[in-house]
């Protein structure tokens, strides 16, 4: 809700403008009586221009799961509005300049709003580039994460259990601090290793071998804690 009532905010802000606009635009077109088309053609305009910069408000634009999303792509799309506001001031410099007919202002102002939705193409492959980088991102981090709460978790436990003698929480302790500052990487080995030791985590502190009354040896703790080591040392040559 939180989200959303900012977004409200904006949309009745950006009615409130259009309203105003057009409510001029009529209060003005009655005053005026030997340029109508002139003006009503510059009104339309203006309020093209209005909803083209001030739109992009009653969304939200931070919306980066949405391939495609223009708004995303920000600075390509306002580059777009600005080009669009200076080649619509030209078209209505030479419709009251030079008095130019309207069929020509329209096929101007058709050109220059084509221009605008060429930015708006490129404003959308922008905002799958900034999409497709945060996704691989995501997924060179996610599993990453997972095993660094593991063995924080798994810290915890070790040094609550009796089985557990003071080499093997410090060999725990060493490997939960060393996680903490090891390099995301996207490729298969990297993923492979982090897959394996995020096993092993998961097997020693849901399987119940820090419990007390668990059947498994010290030693095969320390056997997991050894191989959860080794691991780790081939993952943090890996970049």
């Amino acid at each position: 809700m939180k989200q959303q009532k900012p977004v409200f905010v904006r949309t009745i802000l950006f009615f409130i403008g259009l309203f105003i606009l057009l409510l001029s635009a009529c209060l003005i077109h009655f005053q005026v009586t030997a340029f109508n088309w002139r003006m009503t053609f510059a009104y339309i305009s203006l309020c093209v221009i209005y909803i083209l910069f001030f739109l992009p408000g009653c969304f939200a634009l931070r919306d980066d799961r949405k391939s495609g999303n223009i708004f995303i792509g920000g600075a390509v799309y306002f580059k777009g509005c600005v080009v669009y506001t200076i080649l619509s001031a030209i078209v209505a410099g030479c419709i009251f300049g030079l008095l130019i007919p309207f069929a020509i202002a329209f096929s101007l102002q058709m050109a220059a709003f084509f221009i605008f939705l060429i930015y708006c193409y490129l404003s959308g492959v922008a905002s799958d580039k900034v999409l497709g980088v945060k996704l691989q991102e995501e997924a060179k981090t996610s599993q990453l994460k997972a095993l660094q709460a593991g063995t924080a978790s798994m810290l915890i436990r070790v040094n609550q259990s009796a089985k557990c003698d003071e080499e093997m929480k410090k060999s725990v302790r060493k490997l939960s601090e060393d996680l903490r500052y090891l390099s995301p990487s996207n490729t298969s080995r990297c993923a492979e290793l982090e897959g394996c030791m995020l096993d092993i985590v998961n097997t020693v502190c849901r399987a119940g071998y820090l419990d007390e009354k668990s059947l498994a040896s010290q030693d095969e703790l320390k056997k997991m804690i050894d191989e959860l080591t080794m691991l780790y040392e081939q993952r943090k040559l890996m970049y």
